[in-house]
Protein backbone atom coordinates (compact mmCIF):
# COMPACT_ATOMS: atom_id res chain seq x y z
CA UNK A 1 0.00 0.00 0.00
CA UNK A 2 1.19 3.61 -0.03
CA UNK A 3 2.80 5.41 2.84
CA UNK A 4 -0.22 7.23 3.14
CA UNK A 5 -2.91 4.97 2.49
CA UNK A 6 -4.35 5.22 6.12
CA UNK A 7 -3.54 8.71 6.19
CA UNK A 8 -5.88 9.77 3.81
CA UNK A 9 -8.43 8.89 6.34
CA UNK A 10 -7.06 9.51 9.74
CA UNK A 11 -4.92 12.71 9.64
CA UNK A 12 -7.30 15.16 8.05
CA UNK A 13 -5.52 17.61 8.62
CA UNK A 14 -5.26 19.39 4.67
CA UNK A 15 -2.35 21.67 5.42
CA UNK A 16 -0.19 18.28 5.90
CA UNK A 17 -1.63 16.68 3.07
CA UNK A 18 1.05 17.13 0.73
CA UNK A 19 -1.45 14.83 -1.71
CA UNK A 20 -4.71 16.74 -1.16
CA UNK A 21 -4.03 17.89 -4.75
CA UNK A 22 -4.53 14.05 -5.84
CA UNK A 23 -8.00 13.56 -4.41
CA UNK A 24 -9.63 16.58 -3.42
CA UNK A 25 -13.50 17.57 -4.49
CA UNK A 26 -14.09 20.77 -5.10
CA UNK A 27 -17.27 22.30 -3.61
CA UNK A 28 -19.69 23.22 -7.29
CA UNK A 29 -19.17 26.89 -6.73
CA UNK A 30 -15.48 26.81 -6.48
CA UNK A 31 -14.51 29.21 -9.17
CA UNK A 32 -16.55 31.64 -7.10
CA UNK A 33 -14.90 30.99 -4.34
CA UNK A 34 -11.61 31.36 -6.13
CA UNK A 35 -12.74 34.92 -7.82
CA UNK A 36 -10.76 38.27 -6.44
CA UNK A 37 -13.80 38.55 -4.33
CA UNK A 38 -13.95 39.56 -0.91
CA UNK A 39 -15.88 36.54 1.28
CA UNK A 40 -16.51 35.07 4.57
CA UNK A 41 -16.77 31.45 3.86
CA UNK A 42 -18.89 29.39 6.64
CA UNK A 43 -18.37 26.06 7.34
CA UNK A 44 -18.63 23.71 10.30
CA UNK A 45 -15.93 21.67 12.48
CA UNK A 46 -14.40 19.28 9.54
CA UNK A 47 -16.54 20.79 6.80
CA UNK A 48 -13.57 20.97 4.55
CA UNK A 49 -12.56 24.81 5.43
CA UNK A 50 -8.62 24.05 5.50
CA UNK A 51 -8.74 21.84 2.08
CA UNK A 52 -10.22 24.26 0.48
CA UNK A 53 -7.95 27.33 1.53
CA UNK A 54 -5.02 25.13 0.40
CA UNK A 55 -6.85 24.31 -2.99
CA UNK A 56 -7.50 28.36 -3.34
CA UNK A 57 -3.62 28.85 -2.72
CA UNK A 58 -3.16 26.22 -5.26
CA UNK A 59 -5.48 27.51 -8.08
CA UNK A 60 -3.15 31.20 -7.43
CA UNK A 61 -0.28 29.30 -8.97
CA UNK A 62 -0.18 29.56 -13.02
CA UNK A 63 2.60 27.91 -14.93
CA UNK A 64 4.73 28.03 -11.70
CA UNK A 65 4.13 31.73 -11.16
CA UNK A 66 2.11 33.43 -8.73
CA UNK A 67 -0.87 35.55 -9.54
CA UNK A 68 -1.65 37.45 -6.71
CA UNK A 69 0.25 37.58 -3.06
CA UNK A 70 -1.27 35.95 -0.75
CA UNK A 71 -1.33 36.62 3.11
CA UNK A 72 -1.53 34.31 5.55
CA UNK A 73 -3.34 36.11 8.39
CA UNK A 74 -4.23 34.54 11.63
CA UNK A 75 -6.25 36.89 13.51
CA UNK A 76 -4.94 38.77 16.49
CA UNK A 77 -5.57 36.95 19.80
CA UNK A 78 -8.40 38.68 21.13
CA UNK A 79 -7.17 41.35 24.06
CA UNK A 80 -9.97 42.32 26.67
CA UNK A 81 -8.29 45.65 27.22
CA UNK A 82 -8.39 46.65 23.64
CA UNK A 83 -11.05 44.28 22.13
CA UNK A 84 -13.86 46.41 19.67
CA UNK A 85 -11.91 49.55 19.87
CA UNK A 86 -9.79 51.83 17.15
CA UNK A 87 -6.42 50.88 18.83
CA UNK A 88 -7.69 46.72 18.39
CA UNK A 89 -8.54 47.68 14.94
CA UNK A 90 -5.40 49.77 14.34
CA UNK A 91 -3.04 46.57 15.24
CA UNK A 92 -4.70 44.63 12.68
CA UNK A 93 -4.68 46.96 10.03
CA UNK A 94 -0.90 47.09 10.65
CA UNK A 95 -0.41 43.81 11.25
CA UNK A 96 -1.65 42.85 8.22
CA UNK A 97 0.29 45.38 6.04
CA UNK A 98 3.71 44.00 7.55
CA UNK A 99 2.63 41.25 6.29
CA UNK A 100 2.07 42.38 2.98
CA UNK A 101 5.56 43.69 2.86
CA UNK A 102 6.99 40.29 4.24
CA UNK A 103 4.95 38.44 1.44
CA UNK A 104 6.32 41.52 -1.11
CA UNK A 105 9.98 40.87 -0.15
CA UNK A 106 9.43 37.01 -0.18
CA UNK A 107 8.00 37.44 -3.96
CA UNK A 108 10.53 39.82 -4.74
CA UNK A 109 13.17 37.10 -3.33
CA UNK A 110 11.63 34.10 -5.36
CA UNK A 111 10.94 36.09 -8.52
CA UNK A 112 13.66 38.78 -9.10
CA UNK A 113 12.84 38.63 -12.60
CA UNK A 114 9.73 40.31 -12.42
CA UNK A 115 11.32 42.89 -10.15
CA UNK A 116 13.92 43.78 -12.33
CA UNK A 117 11.60 43.70 -15.54
CA UNK A 118 9.46 46.74 -13.42
CA UNK A 119 9.62 49.94 -13.76
CA UNK A 120 11.62 52.73 -12.09
CA UNK A 121 8.79 53.92 -10.42
CA UNK A 122 7.23 50.40 -9.15
CA UNK A 123 10.68 49.73 -7.76
CA UNK A 124 11.02 52.68 -5.57
CA UNK A 125 7.54 52.39 -4.15
CA UNK A 126 8.54 48.41 -3.44
CA UNK A 127 11.64 49.41 -1.35
CA UNK A 128 9.90 52.52 0.57
CA UNK A 129 6.56 50.00 1.08
CA UNK A 130 9.73 47.72 2.88
CA UNK A 131 11.20 49.90 4.48
CA UNK A 132 7.72 51.65 5.72
CA UNK A 133 6.26 48.13 7.05
CA UNK A 134 9.22 46.31 8.28
CA UNK A 135 10.82 49.05 10.19
CA UNK A 136 14.21 50.12 11.19
CA UNK A 137 15.98 46.85 10.64
CA UNK A 138 14.35 45.21 7.78
CA UNK A 139 17.41 42.78 7.38
CA UNK A 140 16.86 41.28 10.71
CA UNK A 141 13.35 41.00 10.62
CA UNK A 142 13.45 38.79 7.26
CA UNK A 143 16.71 37.07 8.04
CA UNK A 144 15.95 33.70 7.85
CA UNK A 145 14.83 34.80 4.28
CA UNK A 146 18.18 36.16 2.96
CA UNK A 147 19.78 33.03 5.14
CA UNK A 148 17.88 30.41 2.55
CA UNK A 149 19.58 31.06 -1.18
CA UNK A 150 16.89 32.33 -2.83
CA UNK A 151 17.13 33.47 -6.44
CA UNK A 152 16.80 36.99 -5.95
CA UNK A 153 18.05 36.68 -1.89
CA UNK A 154 20.99 38.88 -3.18
CA UNK A 155 18.76 41.58 -4.51
CA UNK A 156 16.43 41.73 -1.80
CA UNK A 157 19.51 42.40 0.71
CA UNK A 158 20.33 45.09 -1.73
CA UNK A 159 16.82 46.65 -1.54
CA UNK A 160 16.53 46.19 2.27
CA UNK A 161 19.97 48.13 2.52
CA UNK A 162 19.09 50.83 0.26
CA UNK A 163 18.02 54.50 1.68
CA UNK A 164 14.46 54.24 0.11
CA UNK A 165 13.17 57.40 -1.50
CA UNK A 166 10.55 59.06 1.31
CA UNK A 167 6.66 58.01 -1.28
CA UNK A 168 4.63 59.16 1.62
CA UNK A 169 5.06 61.57 4.55
CA UNK A 170 5.54 59.68 7.79
CA UNK A 171 1.67 60.57 9.27
CA UNK A 172 0.24 59.25 6.05
CA UNK A 173 -3.08 57.28 6.35
CA UNK A 174 -3.34 53.47 5.82
CA UNK A 175 -5.54 54.26 2.73
CA UNK A 176 -3.48 56.04 1.35
CA UNK A 177 0.03 53.41 2.19
CA UNK A 178 -2.26 50.77 0.55
CA UNK A 179 -3.00 52.79 -2.61
CA UNK A 180 0.80 52.96 -2.99
CA UNK A 181 1.39 49.56 -2.31
CA UNK A 182 -1.32 48.67 -5.16
CA UNK A 183 0.47 50.70 -7.64
CA UNK A 184 3.18 48.77 -7.28
CA UNK A 185 1.81 45.04 -7.68
CA UNK A 186 0.92 45.25 -11.93
CA UNK A 187 4.52 45.90 -12.98
CA UNK A 188 5.32 42.94 -10.70
CA UNK A 189 2.98 40.66 -12.64
CA UNK A 190 0.60 40.84 -9.49
CA UNK A 191 -3.55 40.92 -9.92
CA UNK A 192 -3.68 41.43 -6.26
CA UNK A 193 -3.51 40.70 -3.12
CA UNK A 194 -5.65 37.74 -1.01
CA UNK A 195 -5.77 38.03 2.82
CA UNK A 196 -6.62 34.65 3.48
CA UNK A 197 -7.57 33.75 7.34
CA UNK A 198 -8.13 30.17 8.29
CA UNK A 199 -7.35 29.81 12.03
CA UNK A 200 -10.34 31.91 13.48
CA UNK A 201 -11.97 28.43 14.47
CA UNK A 202 -8.82 28.09 17.10
CA UNK A 203 -8.97 31.38 18.26
CA UNK A 204 -12.82 31.47 18.57
CA UNK A 205 -12.10 28.76 21.12
CA UNK A 206 -10.13 31.03 23.12
CA UNK A 207 -13.16 33.57 23.91
CA UNK A 208 -15.18 33.59 21.18
CA UNK A 209 -17.13 36.81 21.89
CA UNK A 210 -13.77 39.01 22.23
CA UNK A 211 -12.83 37.03 18.91
CA UNK A 212 -16.22 38.66 17.75
CA UNK A 213 -15.67 41.62 18.79
CA UNK A 214 -12.33 42.21 17.14
CA UNK A 215 -13.66 40.57 13.79
CA UNK A 216 -16.84 42.59 13.77
CA UNK A 217 -14.60 46.00 14.35
CA UNK A 218 -12.01 44.71 11.44
CA UNK A 219 -14.86 44.25 9.26
CA UNK A 220 -16.60 47.78 9.60
CA UNK A 221 -12.85 48.95 8.59
CA UNK A 222 -13.56 47.46 4.75
CA UNK A 223 -14.06 50.77 2.83
CA UNK A 224 -10.36 50.92 3.24
CA UNK A 225 -9.71 48.26 1.17
CA UNK A 226 -12.55 48.68 -0.96
CA UNK A 227 -9.35 48.57 -4.14
CA UNK A 228 -9.53 46.22 -6.90
CA UNK A 229 -6.48 44.21 -6.04
CA UNK A 230 -7.85 43.67 -2.26
CA UNK A 231 -9.75 40.35 -1.04
CA UNK A 232 -10.13 39.19 1.90
CA UNK A 233 -11.03 35.26 2.13
CA UNK A 234 -11.98 34.59 5.98
CA UNK A 235 -13.06 30.77 6.98
CA UNK A 236 -15.38 31.21 9.92
CA UNK A 237 -16.88 28.37 11.96
CA UNK A 238 -21.11 27.86 10.92
CA UNK A 239 -21.70 29.03 15.29
CA UNK A 240 -20.85 32.60 14.51
CA UNK A 241 -22.56 33.27 11.61
CA UNK A 242 -25.70 35.09 13.13
CA UNK A 243 -23.25 37.31 14.77
CA UNK A 244 -20.44 38.00 11.59
CA UNK A 245 -24.00 38.64 9.71
CA UNK A 246 -24.52 41.87 11.55
CA UNK A 247 -21.48 43.52 10.48
CA UNK A 248 -21.89 46.83 8.58
CA UNK A 249 -19.45 45.36 5.60
CA UNK A 250 -22.02 42.44 4.90
CA UNK A 251 -24.69 44.36 5.16
CA UNK A 252 -23.73 46.81 2.53
CA UNK A 253 -22.80 43.97 0.34
CA UNK A 254 -18.72 44.71 0.45
CA UNK A 255 -18.15 41.38 1.27
CA UNK A 256 -20.02 38.06 0.34
CA UNK A 257 -21.28 35.03 2.76
CA UNK A 258 -21.08 31.56 1.38
CA UNK A 259 -21.87 28.54 3.18
CA UNK A 260 -19.73 25.76 2.82
CA UNK A 261 -22.39 22.91 2.67
CA UNK A 262 -21.74 18.99 0.41
CA UNK A 263 -24.67 16.86 -0.44
CA UNK A 264 -24.15 13.19 0.43
CA UNK A 265 -23.16 13.05 -3.50
CA UNK A 266 -20.72 15.17 -2.88
CA UNK A 267 -19.26 13.57 0.32
CA UNK A 268 -19.55 10.24 -1.28
CA UNK A 269 -17.56 11.71 -4.24
CA UNK A 270 -15.02 12.66 -1.37
CA UNK A 271 -14.46 9.65 0.02
CA UNK A 272 -13.99 7.45 -2.94
CA UNK A 273 -11.91 9.52 -4.77
CA UNK A 274 -9.48 9.32 -1.64
CA UNK A 275 -10.19 5.56 -1.41
CA UNK A 276 -8.84 5.54 -5.48
CA UNK A 277 -5.67 7.34 -4.62
CA UNK A 278 -5.15 5.03 -1.14
CA UNK A 279 -5.61 1.90 -3.17
CA UNK A 280 -3.46 2.58 -6.24
CA UNK A 281 -6.82 2.41 -7.87
CA UNK A 282 -7.64 -0.85 -6.86
CA UNK A 283 -10.82 0.01 -4.81
CA UNK A 284 -12.92 2.62 -6.54
CA UNK A 285 -16.92 2.35 -5.20
CA UNK A 286 -17.55 2.27 -1.34
CA UNK A 287 -19.22 -0.87 -2.51
CA UNK A 288 -16.14 -2.50 -3.48
CA UNK A 289 -14.91 -1.48 0.47
CA UNK A 290 -17.82 -2.37 2.19
CA UNK A 291 -21.05 -4.08 0.34
CA UNK A 292 -22.97 -3.58 3.81
CA UNK A 293 -26.55 -2.56 2.91
CA UNK A 294 -26.69 0.09 5.89
CA UNK A 295 -23.23 1.86 5.21
CA UNK A 296 -24.61 4.56 3.39
CA UNK A 297 -27.07 5.70 5.42
CA UNK A 298 -25.02 5.10 8.70
CA UNK A 299 -22.74 7.39 6.74
CA UNK A 300 -25.15 10.06 6.20
CA UNK A 301 -26.33 9.63 9.89
CA UNK A 302 -22.91 9.57 11.85
CA UNK A 303 -20.71 11.88 9.28
CA UNK A 304 -23.43 14.58 8.41
CA UNK A 305 -22.43 17.06 6.14
CA UNK A 306 -18.79 17.02 7.17
CA UNK A 307 -16.07 15.42 4.91
CA UNK A 308 -13.91 15.10 8.18
CA UNK A 309 -16.42 12.37 9.90
CA UNK A 310 -17.23 10.57 6.45
CA UNK A 311 -13.65 9.83 6.01
CA UNK A 312 -13.26 9.29 9.96
CA UNK A 313 -15.62 6.23 9.99
CA UNK A 314 -14.83 5.01 6.66
CA UNK A 315 -11.16 4.94 7.98
CA UNK A 316 -11.61 1.45 10.43
CA UNK A 317 -13.08 -0.06 6.79
CA UNK A 318 -9.92 1.07 4.88
CA UNK A 319 -7.57 -0.57 7.63
CA UNK A 320 -9.20 -3.39 7.85
CA UNK A 321 -9.52 -3.89 4.45
CA UNK A 322 -5.86 -3.79 3.58
CA UNK A 323 -4.05 -4.85 7.17
CA UNK A 324 -5.99 -7.92 6.31
CA UNK A 325 -5.26 -8.16 2.61
CA UNK A 326 -8.80 -8.95 1.28
CA UNK A 327 -10.18 -9.40 -1.64
CA UNK A 328 -13.68 -9.08 -1.52
CA UNK A 329 -15.83 -6.32 0.25
CA UNK A 330 -16.08 -6.57 3.85
CA UNK A 331 -19.49 -8.00 5.49
CA UNK A 332 -22.25 -6.55 7.24
CA UNK A 333 -21.15 -8.78 10.33
CA UNK A 334 -17.58 -7.14 10.36
CA UNK A 335 -19.01 -3.82 9.47
CA UNK A 336 -21.03 -3.64 12.73
CA UNK A 337 -18.23 -4.62 14.51
CA UNK A 338 -16.19 -2.05 13.63
CA UNK A 339 -18.35 0.43 13.38
CA UNK A 340 -19.07 -0.55 17.44
CA UNK A 341 -15.33 -0.49 17.97
CA UNK A 342 -15.06 2.82 16.16
CA UNK A 343 -17.96 4.80 17.25
CA UNK A 344 -18.74 8.54 15.96
CA UNK A 345 -17.19 11.79 18.21
CA UNK A 346 -19.69 12.85 20.81
CA UNK A 347 -19.33 16.17 22.25
CA UNK A 348 -21.69 17.47 24.84
CA UNK A 349 -22.54 21.40 24.85
CA UNK A 350 -25.29 21.62 28.18
CA UNK A 351 -25.44 25.68 28.25
CA UNK A 352 -26.35 25.36 24.67
CA UNK A 353 -28.82 22.39 24.57
CA UNK A 354 -26.40 20.58 22.09
CA UNK A 355 -24.86 17.94 21.21
CA UNK A 356 -22.14 17.20 18.30
CA UNK A 357 -21.93 13.52 17.58
CA UNK A 358 -19.84 13.05 14.10
CA UNK A 359 -20.66 15.68 11.76
CA UNK A 360 -24.05 16.30 13.05
CA UNK A 361 -25.10 19.05 15.43
CA UNK A 362 -28.10 17.96 17.31
CA UNK A 363 -30.52 20.36 19.31
CA UNK A 364 -31.34 19.22 22.48
CA UNK A 365 -34.88 21.71 22.82
CA UNK A 366 -37.21 18.12 22.20
CA UNK A 367 -35.67 16.04 25.25
CA UNK A 368 -37.22 16.73 28.88
CA UNK A 369 -34.86 18.67 30.98
CA UNK A 370 -34.54 15.18 33.45
CA UNK A 371 -33.45 13.60 30.42
CA UNK A 372 -30.85 16.05 29.05
CA UNK A 373 -29.31 15.85 33.34
CA UNK A 374 -28.87 12.20 32.57
CA UNK A 375 -26.49 12.58 29.35
CA UNK A 376 -24.83 15.49 31.47
CA UNK A 377 -24.26 12.97 33.51
CA UNK A 378 -23.48 10.19 31.32
CA UNK A 379 -20.93 12.61 29.32
CA UNK A 380 -19.12 13.63 33.05
CA UNK A 381 -18.31 9.74 33.94
CA UNK A 382 -17.69 9.32 30.05
CA UNK A 383 -16.56 5.50 29.18
CA UNK A 384 -17.30 4.89 32.75
CA UNK A 385 -20.16 2.02 33.54
CA UNK A 386 -22.98 4.29 35.44
CA UNK A 387 -25.42 2.25 37.40
CA UNK A 388 -29.48 2.61 36.80
CA UNK A 389 -29.53 3.81 40.14
CA UNK A 390 -27.06 6.28 40.20
CA UNK A 391 -27.98 7.97 37.11
CA UNK A 392 -31.79 7.58 38.79
CA UNK A 393 -31.47 9.32 42.08
CA UNK A 394 -27.79 11.82 41.05
CA UNK A 395 -28.69 12.44 37.37
CA UNK A 396 -32.49 12.75 37.31
CA UNK A 397 -33.38 13.37 41.16
CA UNK A 398 -30.26 15.32 41.32
CA UNK A 399 -29.46 14.26 45.05
CA UNK A 400 -25.92 14.09 45.95
CA UNK A 401 -25.95 10.29 47.06
CA UNK A 402 -27.43 7.24 46.54
CA UNK A 403 -29.57 5.17 48.87
CA UNK A 404 -28.53 1.75 48.98
CA UNK A 405 -30.69 0.18 51.05
CA UNK A 406 -34.70 0.77 52.29
CA UNK A 407 -33.52 1.64 55.65
CA UNK A 408 -31.41 4.91 53.96
CA UNK A 409 -33.57 8.24 53.70
CA UNK A 410 -35.07 8.66 50.13
CA UNK A 411 -34.93 5.18 49.25
CA UNK A 412 -37.12 3.90 46.19
CA UNK A 413 -37.01 0.44 45.16
CA UNK A 414 -35.18 -0.44 41.57
CA UNK A 415 -38.89 -1.71 40.20
CA UNK A 416 -40.42 2.06 41.08
CA UNK A 417 -37.76 3.61 38.99
CA UNK A 418 -36.20 1.72 36.50
CA UNK A 419 -38.80 2.60 33.60
CA UNK A 420 -37.99 6.24 34.05
CA UNK A 421 -34.38 5.55 33.22
CA UNK A 422 -35.13 2.99 30.89
CA UNK A 423 -37.61 5.38 28.32
CA UNK A 424 -35.00 8.21 29.27
CA UNK A 425 -32.48 6.39 27.67
CA UNK A 426 -34.67 5.15 24.98
CA UNK A 427 -35.26 8.87 24.65
CA UNK A 428 -31.78 9.69 24.14
CA UNK A 429 -30.72 7.43 22.09
CA UNK A 430 -33.30 8.16 19.19
CA UNK A 431 -31.46 11.67 19.41
CA UNK A 432 -28.54 10.71 19.23
CA UNK A 433 -27.34 7.01 17.78
CA UNK A 434 -26.59 6.95 14.12
CA UNK A 435 -29.10 3.77 14.31
CA UNK A 436 -31.07 3.73 17.56
CA UNK A 437 -31.41 0.29 17.27
CA UNK A 438 -27.85 -0.53 16.85
CA UNK A 439 -26.40 1.65 19.44
CA UNK A 440 -23.02 2.51 19.39
CA UNK A 441 -22.89 5.18 22.02
CA UNK A 442 -25.27 4.60 24.82
CA UNK A 443 -24.46 0.84 25.25
CA UNK A 444 -26.51 -1.40 27.95
CA UNK A 445 -24.30 -3.33 30.64
CA UNK A 446 -26.12 -6.41 31.42
CA UNK A 447 -26.49 -5.83 35.10
CA UNK A 448 -24.27 -3.29 35.90
CA UNK A 449 -25.72 -0.13 34.26
CA UNK A 450 -24.97 2.49 31.05
CA UNK A 451 -22.36 3.26 29.69
CA UNK A 452 -21.40 6.47 27.33
CA UNK A 453 -18.93 5.73 24.78
CA UNK A 454 -17.04 8.72 24.08
CA UNK A 455 -14.71 8.86 21.32
CA UNK A 456 -12.89 12.28 21.33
Amino acid sequence: MKPFALDAFSILRAEEETWLAECYVAPIDFDRLANDRSLIIFGGIGAGKTALYEMMKQRNLVDGLPQRLLIDWRPSAPVAALSGTTSSVNEQLDHILELCARELAVHVAQYPHRYDAAPAWAQQRVVWFLHRMLGAAPTLRLGPLLDLRTPGGELLQSLLTAAPEPVLHDHAPPEAILDELCLALAPLGLRGIWIMADDIERLAQIDEQLLLENLLALLATLPLFERAPFAFKLFVPSRLEGAVSKASGLMRRRIDAVHLRWSAAELRAIVERRLRVATDGKLCRLEELCDAPGLSGWLEAAGGESPRHWLDQVQPLVKHYLMNRLTKPIDEKTWRKLTFEHPPPLYLYPNRRMVVVGGREITLDELPVKAIEMLAYLYEHGNQIVPKEDLYFRAYLGRESTPRAPGDIGYEAREEYEGVVDTNVWRLRGVIEPDPKKPVLLETKRGQGLRLRVRW
